[in-house]
C-alpha cells in the first residue's frame, strides 16, 4: 500500500496551519477579517492541493487522517465565503470518516454540524436534520453544552425550512437558554436572529424586528462583519414583507457594502438578489432586472450552481411581473435544469410551481396544473409542509380558473388545514379565497347560472 511521503506531510501541515491562522484572524472581525481573506486567497490553491494529499491516505495513515479533520474544521468560518458547497461536503465527509477512524467524537460532532448546514443549504433538509441530530446526540453524550446549543439552533432552522414552525421555535428557545447559561455570545446572536426569522414568517414582524436588531447589535459588538451583513439582510426581508421598501433597500445596500468589502461573493450575490426583489416590489422592474443580472454574473464566475439557479428563478419572477411570460418561462426552465444538477429538491419544487403559473397565464391551464402537481409531489416527498400547502392553494386557484369549483374547494380546505397545523399567517389568505368562492357560487345559484 502506498504511503504518504514526508514532504507531502510537511506541505499539508504547513497549509492546514495557514488555513487555521486565517480562520482565527477572520474571527477577530474588522480589518483583520479583510486581511485574513487576502491571506486565504494567496494560499487557497495550495490548501486544496494539501487537503487532497491528506485525503488520499486517510485510511492508511493516522497523521493524514488527523490532517483531514483539521482541513474540514480548521477553516469552518472563513471557508464559507470562498468554498463551493459541494467541495465543502467532500472535505467534511473525509473529516467525519477520519474522526470515526480515530475515535474523535468531538470532531465527528463538528463534522456532522457542517454537513447538516451544507445539505440544508442545498435544500436537502431531511439529510441535514439527520446530521444535526447526530451532532446533538454526541453533544449530549459528551456533556458539551455549547455543541448542544449549536445543534438545537441548527435543528430549529431546518424545521423552519420544512414549515414546522412550532418545532422550530421550540428548538430556538432551548438554544437561547443554553447560549445565555454558558455565556456563548456569538451563539446568542445567531439564535436571536433565528428567532427573529421564525417570528417574521409567522407574521409577528414587530417581535421579529426586535429579535433581529438585538442580533445585529451582538454582531457589531463582536466585530463579526459577516454576521452583521446577514442580519442587515434579514431585517431587510422583514421590512420588505411589511411593505416598507425604502427601509428594505437601505438594509440590503448596507449588507451589500459589507459583502463587497469582505470579498464575500456569495453574500454579494444574495444581497443583489434581495435588492432586485425589493426594487421589483416598488415597481422599478428594470432596476430589479439589473440587480438580478449582476447577481447572475457573479454566480457564473464563481461556479456556484445553487446560487445561479436562484438567480434564474428571480429573473423569471421579474419577467412575470412585466407579463413577459415567454421570457419568464425560459428563466424558470433554466433554473430547473440547474437545480436538478445540484439536487436542490426544494428549489426545484418552487420553480415548477412558478413555471406552472406562467403557463397558466398564457392560457395553457392543463400544462400549468400538471407542473404544479409535480411541484406538490416533490414537496410531499421532502416533507415541506408549507410548500405542500402553497401548491395545494395554487392548484385550487387554477381549478377555479378552469371552472372546477368543487375540486377547488377541496384543495383550498386541504391547504387551510395544513396552514392551521403549522401556524402559518397564510390561513387568512385561504379563508378569504374560500369566502370569495362561496360568494361567487351563491351569486351563480341565485342567477340560475350554476
Amino acid at each position: 500500500m502506498p504511503k504518504i511521503g514526508e514532504a507531502q506531510l510537511r506541505h499539508a501541515k504547513h497549509y492546514v496551519t495557514a488555513l487555521k491562522t486565517a480562520d482565527e484572524l477572520y474571527l477577530r472581525g474588522g480589518s483583520a477579517a479583510y486581511e485574513s481573506l487576502h491571506s486565504l486567497d494567496l494560499d487557497y490553491d495550495n490548501v486544496e492541493l494539501a487537503q487532497r494529499s491528506a485525503e488520499a491516505y486517510l485510511n492508511s495513515n493516522s497523521d493524514a487522517a488527523a490532517l483531514c479533520i483539521e482541513f474540514a474544521l480548521g477553516g469552518r468560518h472563513i471557508l464559507g465565503i470562498r468554498q463551493p458547497t459541494e467541495s465543502l461536503i467532500q472535505w467534511l465527509h473525509s473529516g467525519l470518516q477520519s474522526a470515526d477512524r480515530l475515535g474523535d467524537k468531538l470532531s465527528a460532532q463538528d463534522c456532522h454540524t457542517g454537513l447538516g448546514l451544507a445539505h440544508c443549504r442545498l435544500g436537502d433538509t431531511r439529510v441535514g436534520i439527520e446530521h444535526h441530530s447526530e451532532a446533538l446526540a454526541i453533544a449530549h453524550e459528551t456533556y458539551d453544552k455549547k455543541g448542544e446549543a449549536i445543534a438545537l439552533g441548527n435543528l430549529g432552522i431546518a424545521y423552519e425550512n420544512l414549515g414546522d414552525y412550532t418545532r422550530a421555535l421550540e428548538f430556538h428557545r432551548k438554544a437561547l437558554t443554553l447560549d445565555r447559561e454558558i455565556g456563548y455570545r456569538r451563539g446568542e446572536g445567531a439564535t436571536l436572529s433565528n428567532l427573529g426569522n421564525t417570528h417574521a414568517v409567522l407574521g409577528d414582524r414587530k417581535l421579529a424586528i426586535a429579535y433581529c436588531e438585538q442580533a445585529l447589535n451582538v454582531a457589531v459588538e463582536m466585530g463579526d462583519l459577516r454576521a452583521e451583513s446577514n442580519r442587515l439582510s434579514n431585517l431587510g426581508v422583514i421590512y420588505m414583507d411589511l411593505g416598507e421598501y425604502d427601509k428594505a433597500i437601505k438594509h440590503f445596500t448596507r449588507s451589500l457594502e459589507i459583502s463587497r468589502k469582505l470579498g464575500d461573493t456569495r453574500g454579494e450575490s444574495a444581497d443583489l438578489d434581495n435588492l432586485g426583489l425589493a426594487y421589483a416590489e416598488t415597481g422599478n422592474v428594470d432596476k430589479a432586472l439589473e440587480c438580478h443580472d449582476d447577481s447572475l454574473k457573479i454566480t457564473q464566475i464563481t461556479g456556484d450552481k445553487n446560487a445561479e439557479s436562484s438567480c434564474w428563478g428571480n429573473l423569471g419572477a421579474a419577467y412575470a411581473r412585466l407579463r413577459r411570460f415567454d421570457r419568464a418561462i425560459a428563466c424558470y426552465e433554466r433554473c430547473i435544469t440547474l437545480v436538478r444538477d445540484t439536487k436542490n429538491r426544494q428549489l426545484e419544487a418552487n420553480q415548477l410551481g412558478n413555471l406552472g403559473g406562467a403557463y397558466a397565464e398564457l392560457g395553457q391551464f392543463q400544462k400549468g396544473i400538471e407542473l404544479v402537481e409535480h411541484s406538490l409531489a416533490i414537496m410531499r416527498e421532502i416533507g415541506d409542509m408549507e410548500g405542500v400547502a402553497v401548491q395545494l392553494n395554487n392548484l385550487a386557484e387554477l381549478n377555479v380558473r378552469t371552472g372546477n369549483i368543487f375540486t377547488a374547494r377541496i384543495l383550498f380546505l386541504k391547504s387551510l388545514e395544513i396552514f392551521k397545523d403549522i401556524g402559518s399567517p397564510s390561513v387568512g389568505v385561504v379563508r378569504q379565497a374560500l369566502e370569495q368562492l362561496d360568494d361567487n357560487q351563491a351569486y351563480a345559484n341565485s342567477s340560475g347560472l350554476a
